[in-house]
C-alpha cells in the first residue's frame, strides 16, 4: 500500500493521525467467518527457519558488499539462532515478475519496487526480472486483474520457472486474477506466487478510515496515475477481501508463499507513525499498513517476518532521494526516516528459496 500526497495533504495526514482524530465506524467483518490459530495447528507451512538460513547464508557470503548491510537478526524476526549454511547454485532458469502495490504507479519514477535489488538478482544464475506493466495505482482489483490476465495470456511460453512477487495491494490484485482465471494454459505459466507484505485479508486502515483514504486518493497527481474505475481502497476492506477469499478456489498448480513484515515503532518511518499507531490498537506486529496475520495466503508457506516497515522492505525512497524532483515525493521522502533495508539480500533470498521449492 502506498499513500502518496501533495505536501499539504501529507502534513494533514500526520497531524490528523497524531492527534488521534481518525474516526471509526462500527466494526463489521461481514458474512465471512474467520479463525485465528497457531501456525503449527493451521494449514500454513512454517519455513521461517529454512528461509532465514538462506538469508543468513547470502548475508555472510556477499551481504557486506551490498546496500544497507546489517546483521541477519536485524533484518528478520528470528525466534532461534540460525546456523549459516553454504549457498548452493540456483537450480532453474527463472523469470521473476513484481506486482506493485496501491498508488505504486504514482511513484514509479521516484521509487520503483526492488529497483536496485532487481539489478542485483540478475547477476546470480539465469534470471530475468521486471515489474509487470499496466497495473493502475488508482484502480480496483477487478481492473488490475484484467491487466494481469492480459499480461499472462500474452506471455510467451517458456521453459523458465515463473515467480510472481506481489507487494501490498498487488497481492489483492493477483489473488483476484487467480480466482477469476479459468484458462489452464494461462495459469500454467505461473509456478509460484509470493505475497510480500501482502494485503490478503484486507487491512483495518481501509475498514475504519475508508472515507479519509478515499479523500487522500482523490488528490493524487492525475498526470502520473489517472483515475480508473475506482481508487482501489474498498478492495482493501476486510469485509470485502475476506468474503472474496471465502468464495475463491485458488489454482493448485501454483506454489504459494507469504512474507509479512513488522517493526518496532523506533524502526518505522515518521510518515507511517499515524497508521502504525492506529494498527497497533489491533496488533503491534504491523508494518504501518498491514497486520502480519492479514498478510498470509491460505495454505501457503510462511517464509518468516521481515524486520522493517511497509516501504523499507521494497521501495528505495532514501537511496533515491537525490534523484527525486517531484515536490510531493520530496515531502514524503523527508519523512521516510527508516528506509534503509538490505533489499538485495531479501530479494535474492526469496528467489533462491522459492527456486528450491519448484
Amino acid at each position: 500500500m502506498l499513500i502518496y500526497l501533495r505536501p499539504s495533504f501529507l502534513v494533514a495526514l500526520v497531524v490528523f493521525g497524531l492527534s488521534g482524530c481518525i474516526t471509526t465506524k462500527p466494526y463489521d467483518r461481514g458474512p465471512a467467518a474467520i479463525v485465528s490459530q497457531p501456525v503449527s495447528q493451521s494449514n500454513i507451512k512454517d519455513a521461517s527457519i529454512e528461509f532465514a538460513k538462506v538469508f543468513c547464508a547470502i548475508n555472510a557470503d556477499h551481504g557486506e558488499d551490498l546496500y544497507a548491510h546489517q546483521e541477519c537478526e536485524e533484518s528478520l524476526h528470528l525466534s532461534d539462532e540460525i546456523d549459516v549454511a553454504e549457498l548452493t547454485p540456483i537450480q532453474n532458469r527463472l523469470r521473476v515478475f513484481i506486482v506493485p502495490g496501491i498508488f505504486g504507479e504514482c511513484v514509479a519514477e521516484d521509487a520503483p519496487p526492488f529497483l536496485y535489488a532487481r539489478e542485483h538478482i540478475v547477476t546470480h544464475g539465469n534470471i530475468r526480472t521486471s515489474v509487470i506493466p499496466g497495473i493502475r495505482g488508482r484502480a480496483s482489483s477487478n481492473h488490475n486483474a484484467r491487466v494481469l490476465a492480459g499480461f499472462f495470456r500474452s506471455l510467451p511460453y517458456s521453459k523458465e520457472k515463473t515467480i510472481v512477487i506481489a507487494y501490498s495491494k498487488g497481492t489483492t490484485d493477483m489473488l483476484t486474477f487467480l480466482a477469476k482465471e479459468n484458462d489452464e494454459t494461462v495459469l500454467s505459466k505461473i509456478d509460484a506466487l509470493v505475497a510480500l507484505a501482502g494485503v490478503v485479508n484486507g487491512t483495518p486502515l481501509a475498514d475504519q478510515t475508508d472515507q479519509f483514504l478515499h479523500e487522500i486518493a482523490e488528490h493524487l497527481p492525475l498526470e502520473k496515475c489517472p483515475l480508473q474505475d475506482d481508487v482501489g481502497i474498498s478492495d482493501l476492506k476486510q469485509e470485502n477481501q475476506l468474503a472474496r477469499l471465502s468464495a475463491s478456489n485458488l489454482p493448485t498448480n501454483i506454489k504459494y508463499f507469504s512474507l509479512p513484515a513488522y517493526a518496532d515503532q523506533k524502526d518505522v518511518s515518521a510518515v507511517m507513525y499515524p497508521t502504525y499507531r492506529y494498527l497497533s490498537t489491533f496488533d503491534v506486529r504491523n508494518d504501518g499498513q498491514v497486520i502480519i496475520s492479514d498478510a498470509v495466503i491460505p495454505s501457503s508457506t510462511l517464509l518468516g517476518y521481515a524486520n522493517g516497515d511497509h516501504w523499507a522492505i521494497i521501495l528505495p525512497f532514501a537511496r533515491r532521494k537525490d534523484a527525486i524532483t517531484n515536490i510531493s515525493s520530496r515531502a514524503i521522502n523527508a519523512l521516510t526516516t527508516k528506509n534503509d533495508y538490505p533489499r538485495e539480500v531479501l530479494l535474492e533470498s526469496i528467489v533462491r528459496f522459492v527456486d528450491t521449492e519448484l
